[in-house]
């Protein structure tokens, strides 16, 4: 679609988002031991879910003609929308029955993936000790 219009603004965030894909995986080893844990988290959640819901509602906005200010906030209502979908598949995954979530429960904690509720209650407990 981008090639055959000749738009280049939506090829270019097109790349940007497959390029932020694709370093997910290494990205967790290396730039993210820098970080606290709630700050990995969100910026891996970004990374991973959230860049496609605002890359996808500022591509509807630049095909739509819209403005740049307006392509910059529809940009920022999409990461929000992204990051609060995958905090929210998170918090399922260990509330949730298996027939809700059409997979195991707690599989996201088992597997290893970082999720907001596997690091919160160890904070939670470090906060209470430390009074």
């Amino acid at each position: 679609m981008a090639l055959e219009e000749q738009n280049l603004r939506v090829l270019g965030l097109l790349i940007g988002l497959t390029s932020r894909w694709s370093r997910v995986s290494c990205y967790k080893s290396s730039v993210s031991a820098k970080l606290s844990p709630r700050l990995k988290y969100y910026d891996l959640i970004f990374r991973k879910t959230a860049c496609l819901f605002s890359v996808s509602m500022k591509l509807g906005a630049v095909l739509a003609g819209a403005t740049e200010v307006q392509e910059a906030n529809l940009a920022t209502y999409g990461r929000a929308v992204g990051l609060s979908f995958q905090i929210v598949d998170d918090v399922l995954d260990l509330t949730a029955t298996e027939d809700v979530l059409g997979k195991p429960v707690a599989s996201d904690l088992r597997e290893g993936k970082a999720t907001l509720p596997s690091f919160t209650p160890s904070t939670t407990a470090r906060r209470a000790t430390a009074r």
